[in-house]
């Protein structure tokens, strides 16, 4: 898992390359948004948060410990790519909040 992890610090690391490089603080807010978001709701969508417990239950005895092993593993992944954008955002807004 940690290698997902780097995966998402190195994203993280590329957003504020590109930061750097045009001085748009709202773009690189932008960006880490999405590096933080779309995983998670990828990982929601593997994992069946967004459906009914009837659906999940009937996807549940229609689908092989295969699958379940298969949708669980990515779903892992995904939040590991996606933890270190989103603890970096939740440091930004304690931090914006905090100070004023």
């Amino acid at each position: 898992m940690l290698k997902y992890a780097a995966i998402g610090v190195l994203m993280l690391f590329g957003a504020s390359v590109a930061w750097w490089g045009m001085g748009e603080w709202h773009l690189f807010l932008r960006i880490t948004a999405f590096i933080a978001l779309v995983p998670l709701l990828l990982a929601g969508v593997l994992t069946g948060a967004f459906i009914s417990g009837d659906q999940n239950r009937a996807n549940f005895y229609s689908e092989s410990k295969r699958d379940r092993a298969f949708k669980s593993r990515w779903s892992k992944r995904l939040v590991c790519v996606s933890a270190p954008s989103a603890l970096f955002l939740i440091a930004l807004f304690i931090e914006y909040f905090v100070t004023k």
